[in-house]
């Protein structure tokens, strides 16, 4: 089948459960901790970039992209639906 005949009847949903990658690294930090993540991510991205929270998660926790930050951050990852 060539991809142009593709539809979206071809396609499955895909079933993610849980939180994203960042709701997983919120749910291991202190609370402490994630009081300050969760002020960054509610705060204006101009003063807290999604890069500058990805790099300081990544450094002290796990590896996580500016764009999973993002997500989170707009609700468009698992944990926001």
């Amino acid at each position: 089948m060539a991809v142009d005949e593709l539809t979206l009847d071809d396609l499955t949903p895909s079933r993610v459960t849980g939180p994203c990658k960042v709701g997983k690294i919120l749910a291991k930090l202190s609370d402490t901790e994630r009081g300050m993540v969760e002020t960054a991510l509610a705060g204006p991205k101009e003063q807290y970039p999604h890069a500058k929270i990805a790099t300081a998660l990544s450094k002290r926790v796990w590896p996580v992209s500016d764009h999973a930050v993002s997500d989170h951050r707009s609700g468009a990852c698992v944990c926001g639906r």
